[in-house]
């Protein structure tokens, strides 16, 4: 989906350096992911505490005011937001039309960035949380379809940040919930799964994390609709209508702990199921998608 209107501007939130030269191309390119960007920027997320948040934007059309949008919601792999309140609203960005050249096509060189905002997060607040971002304009309108159907990765004006992070100790089941949904105008099948993450994804955690070594996890691992339940199914397929939102759990155990300064990652992503025409494993099928770092106990 890449939109090349002659006038206005034509604002993105970068997932990455790679995002910028290619102007916001949508759906993103690998390793770039979907719940994984670097437009998003922030302090450590901590419930009790504040966190700091500012968002980059970047334009490959003619100079313009953006106007971004910021929601703290339940980690969620198909994004549904009607109706719900952003912590964050009207933030305002200028933004440029491309630099030449000579200008390295970076975030920090080739985007700008709102001002950094304060938000105190409830210490009742779950642990785990995504921030979403939309940037809107009345020079750049989204279409009245994609308002509330946030698609980050494959909608430019729309993005996500994970924040999931789980201290674990083996033999314990673990639980994280999350939401699927559907963000498309019509009823759809879903694949919801437990998918590894591929070396480009882990090459981006390790870089985005600093977290220490990387190491794959020994792990049991289940989805369903109860917490603290193991029953052996890492995939499920949903019929969703229409902006429904699904809760779930991802439930987990390690066999074994993890060592100090090592940290291993679960990753849920959803699919739209194909048509008959569509291949199984294009990545445009991907609507979205959540990963929990796990860490080792504290």
């Amino acid at each position: 989906m890449f939109d090349d209107k002659p006038e206005g501007p034509r604002f993105f939130i970068p997932y990455a350096d790679q995002d910028i030269a290619l102007k916001g191309r949508r759906p993103i390119a690998q390793p770039m992911i979907s719940y994984l960007c670097d437009g998003i920027e922030h302090s450590d997320y901590q419930p009790g505490t504040d966190i700091d948040i500012r968002v980059w934007v970047a334009n490959f059309g003619e100079f313009g005011r953006g106007i971004v949008d910021v929601w703290l919601i339940r980690p969620s792999t198909g994004l549904s937001m009607a109706g719900r309140t952003p912590i964050i609203a009207n933030l305002p960005v200028n933004v440029g039309p491309p630099a030449d050249d000579t200008v390295p096509e970076t975030i920090r060189h080739r985007a700008e960035a709102t001002d950094w905002t304060t938000i105190s997060i409830p210490s009742d607040a779950d642990n785990h949380q995504c921030l979403i971002a939309r940037v809107r304009s009345r020079l750049d309108e989204i279409p009245p379809l994609d308002r509330d159907q946030a698609q980050p990765g494959v909608n430019r004006h729309w993005a996500q940040e994970n924040l999931s992070y789980q201290p674990a100790q083996a033999k314990v089941i673990h639980a994280i919930g999350f939401d699927a949904g559907n963000p498309i105008v019509e009823y759809q099948d879903f694949e919801i799964k437990v998918s590894p993450p591929d070396e480009g994804v882990i090459k981006r955690l390790i870089q985005r994390l600093d977290r220490g070594t990387y190491v794959d996890l020994d792990v049991e691992v289940s989805l369903g609709e109860h917490p603290e339940e193991l029953t052996g199914k890492n995939a499920l397929v949903l019929s969703l209508e229409e902006q429904q939102i699904y809760p779930l759990f991802l439930n987990f155990m390690l066999h074994r702990e993890l060592e100090p300064n090592t940290f291993g990652v679960l990753q849920v992503l959803q699919r739209r199921m194909p048509t008959e025409k569509e291949k199984p494993d294009d990545p445009a099928l991907i609507i979205g998608g959540i990963a929990v770092v796990v860490l080792p106990p504290k």
